[in-house]
C-alpha cells in the first residue's frame, strides 16, 4: 500500500516556491542580540534552511540555516506524515514527501513545515517501508496573535510593562 500520494513536478515546484521546511536550531547569544545557530536542536529557534533537492535529498540531514530566525509564524495544524525508508534505521524526509501529503486546504495556509523527529524510535518505523512522525504546519501569524505575543515585555527596571496599555502622565 503506497502511504504518500503522488506529486507532479509541476505542483511541485509551485508548492516548494511558498511552503518552506523549517529546523529548529540551537543558538548562542553574540554580542548581545546578534543570535547564531550553532546545531540542530529540537529546543532552539526555528531557521530556514538552505535548499535541497525536494525528492532526492532528506532536509534533515546535515541541514545548514539560513537568515535570521523566524519570528512571526504560528503552527496551525499537526499532521502525521509518512516517509520510505531503505532500512528502518534511516530517517530520510523528502519535501516532496510532506509536501505531496497537504490537502489543497493545508496547502494554501502553510508557509512551512516543522518535522517532529527528535523523539523517533521503533514505534515510528511501520513494516511496510515507512516512517511515521508528526509534522507541524506553520503559517503568518495574524496580528491579533501577535500582539498577544509580544504585548508585554520588562522595562528597565524588570518591570512588567503592557505595551497597549494607556500611557499615565508623569505627576
Amino acid at each position: 500500500m503506497d502511504r504518500i500520494p503522488p506529486i507532479s513536478d509541476e505542483r511541485l515546484n509551485e508548492l516548494t516556491a511558498r511552503i518552506h521546511p523549517l529546523v529548529r536550531f540551537a543558538v548562542r547569544d553574540v554580542y548581545r542580540r546578534d543570535l547564531r545557530p550553532t546545531e540542530p536542536d529540537s529546543r532552539g529557534l526555528l531557521f530556514h534552511i538552505k535548499p535541497v533537492h525536494p525528492r532526492n535529498i532528506a532536509f534533515t540531514w546535515d541541514p545548514k540555516p539560513i537568515g535570521e530566525p523566524l519570528m512571526g509564524l504560528e503552527t496551525f495544524e499537526t499532521i502525521r506524515t509518512y516517509h520510505t525508508w531503505g532500512a528502518p534505521a534511516l530517517f530520510k524526509p523528502s519535501v516532496a514527501e510532506v509536501l505531496a501529503q497537504l490537502t489543497t486546504g493545508q496547502a494554501e495556509r502553510a508557509v512551512g513545515f516543522e518535522i517532529l523527529s527528535h523523539n523517533l524510535d521503533v514505534n515510528n518505523v511501520l513494516s511496510d517501508g515507512y516512517h511515521t512522525v508528526l509534522t507541524k504546519l506553520y503559517e503568518v501569524a495574524h496580528a491579533s496573535q501577535l500582539v498577544k505575543r509580544y504585548r508585554y515585555h520588562k522595562d528597565k527596571g524588570g518591570k512588567l510593562v503592557d505595551l497597549l496599555a494607556p500611557k499615565q502622565k508623569d505627576k
